[in-house]
């Protein structure tokens, strides 16, 4: 698939999503510019406590467990989260690291956001 195709392809994926709906095009467009898909496999994680966060996702298809590290034993889910849902919000704010873990729960497919690349642009062009 062509570059331009891809670019469509989660354009239109974008728009189609719940969670970006009323977005006008040319804030979808710039999204979709710095997006690309990603998948995992059940049990892969997504990221790590700790790590450090410059991207934010949106979940097209499966499960993502949120989770946080237990004092013991294995990591405490705290939610999971499926189609439709947006993800990743740690690189918003300061020290712009993870404050949880995700793991897929499920295969999943899902876009990954350059978080900073969209504030760049958004600083550029209020």
């Amino acid at each position: 698939m062509s570059s331009d195709a891809t670019k469509h392809s989660i354009e239109k994926r974008i728009g189609a999503s719940q969670f970006f709906s009323g977005l006008r095009p040319e804030f979808i467009e710039l999204l979709a510019a710095h997006a690309k898909p990603r998948r995992l496999a059940d049990g892969e994680v997504l990221f790590h406590y700790g790590e450090r966060s410059d991207r934010f996702y949106l979940v097209e298809r499966g499960h993502v467990s949120v989770e946080v590290a237990a004092i013991a034993g294995p990591a405490l889910e705290l939610q999971e989260l499926g189609p439709g849902a947006a993800l990743g919000w740690s690189w918003i704010i300061a020290p712009h690291t993870w404050s949880f873990q995700a793991r897929a729960s499920t295969a999943v497919e899902l876009l990954e956001f350059d978080g900073n690349a969209v504030v760049a642009r958004c600083e550029e062009d209020p």
